[in-house]
Order: C-alpha cells, then structure tokens, then sequence
C-alpha cells in the first residue's frame, strides 16, 4: 500500500527538528512499534560515509556535530540548546494532528501500544538490573563468556529488550571479577566471627593436570544450623607431593583468615595427604 503524502514525509525526516538542518536519512533500516533506525549522511561532511540514527537516542548524531563540526555557527547554536529546547516531531500521529500548528510532545499517538493492545502489564528494567540478570545467567548456569558474543542470544536480548544494551565480553568478565571480589571479602567477613571450623580437602588428576579443592563447614551460634562454603577448587603445578599440597591448603586458610579456627579436615588416606599434616 503506498503512502500518503503525510506519511513519507514522517519517513524522510528525523524525530529532532533541528537535526534535519545537519543530516539527510537516506533510508529507513528499521521500522518498529516502539522505534526507527536511518541510514543518514551528515550535511556538512565532504565523504559519503554514512552513519546510523536510532530515534530512541541522538547521542551518536550530537556526538558527531560535536567532534567534526562544532566550528559551525548553526552547529555551536544547536549543540548550546538544553534538551528541552530541542523541537520534537512526534511522526506517529494521524494526518489531521500533523496538520495542527500546535503539535505538541504531549499528543497521545492513534496506534495503540502492543501492551495495551494484550492487557499485559509492561515491565520496566532498568540497564543495571539487565545487566545483573546476565550475570547470573552466566554464573548459575555455567555458560561461557562467549555467549554474549553469540548472534541467536543478541537478538534475543534485542528482542526482548530493546532498549538495553547489552554486556561485551570484557565487560562482562570485568564484572565477574568484580562480583567475585565482593564475595570473597563477604565470606571472609562472615568467617571472622566464627570461632571454631572443619574443613574438607580433596586432590585428582584430569587430563594430565592436577586440582585441588576443599570446602569449610561451622554451626552458627545464633539458631544452630550448619554453614557450608566452597573455599577453592585450583590448579596444582607440578606433582601433588604432601608437601604441595600442605602449601596450597595453607595459603587458602591464609587467605580467609581461618588458619587458627580449624579443628578438623577431613581428606581421604592417601599417603600425601597423611604426611602433609605431620
């Protein structure tokens, strides 16, 4: 069905009235409920290089006048208006509001929204809570950090959220790491009132590599119920001698600051475990 003339040209021109004196849309990207996304040139670039304008944000455009142009007299103008001072073309209103002279933000769009079209509640979620609802998928679930870089999740994520970006790769691990941190000084806080602890410590051999991992048992004092933590599971260098293993079980209660709370540990009767407590 073709359009009418209102319509193209909604389509042919940016939401930010001031901003279609700096660029032209080439074409329309994409067309959803909620948004649009242009290919536009920049008016005052000599390059035919193009670029992407998303109708929920202008950042990119703003930052682009900003570092290429802001000699520009119109461009120093449009960059020293505050945001509320910036013109805004709703473009999802009927022909006969386009035609009122007193179009306004306000005006309530004709084409219901797909929330109220379904009776479903929308709900808000805002970038810090995305971003931890990734973390814990990464975390409980076990997955790789690779996939956030995988196309099938970002379009998932685009999909269902739209308006959140989603975590890169370093990001990510940066977090983890971080996440991580915190807990550990959590554990070693919970730790430090405790009086009196056992622990566990186990050592195997996989593909020619060596691991050891042990975990800290204690009865909190308050209402008598057993806490268990995972203190480490890491790699051993070498053989797995007593007197490595006295080492690597030494500097993990070094770490948590539990090496005078232990009474007990329990481990299997392997000779290198027996020897390294003697």
């Amino acid at each position: 069905m073709a359009l009418s003339e209102n319509e193209s040209t909604i389509k042919s021109t940016l939401p930010w009235i001031e901003y279609n004196d700096h660029f032209k849309i080439i074409k329309l990207l994409k067309d959803q409920l909620t948004y649009q996304t242009y290919e536009v040139k920049c008016k005052h670039c000599v390059t035919t290089k193009s670029r992407t304008a998303d109708t929920r944000s202008k950042t990119n455009l703003r930052n682009h006048l900003k570092d290429k142009h802001s000699n520009i007299h119109s461009v120093k103008k449009l960059l020293s208006l505050k945001r509320s001072d910036i013109g805004f073309n709703e473009g999802l209103q009927d022909s006969a509001d386009l035609n009122n002279s007193k179009t306004s933000k306000a005006a309530i769009c004709n084409q219901p929204s797909l929330f109220e079209f379904t009776g479903v509640r929308k709900s808000i979620v805002s970038q810090s809570e995305f971003d931890q609802l990734i973390l814990n998928l990464i975390v409980n679930a076990t997955l790789p950090f690779s996939l956030v870089e995988q196309n099938d999740f970002k379009l998932l994520c685009q999909k269902g959220f739209p308006s959140r970006t989603l975590l890169s790769r370093p990001t990510l691990m940066c977090r983890l790491n971080a996440a991580f941190d915190h807990l550990i000084c959590n554990l070693i806080k919970d730790m430090s009132s405790v009086k009196y602890l056992t622990t566990t410590a186990d050592c195997w051999s996989i593909f020619k590599r060596s691991y050891i991992g042990i975990t800290c048992h204690w009865i909190d004092e308050e209402n008598l119920s057993r806490k268990s933590v995972l203190l480490t599971i890491k790699r051993l260098d070498g053989r797995h001698t007593f007197d490595v293993l006295a080492a690597a079980m030494e500097s993990v209660y070094i770490k948590f600051e539990i090496l005078n709370k232990i009474s007990f540990t329990t481990t299997d009767n392997g000779s290198n475990f027996v020897k390294s407590f003697k």
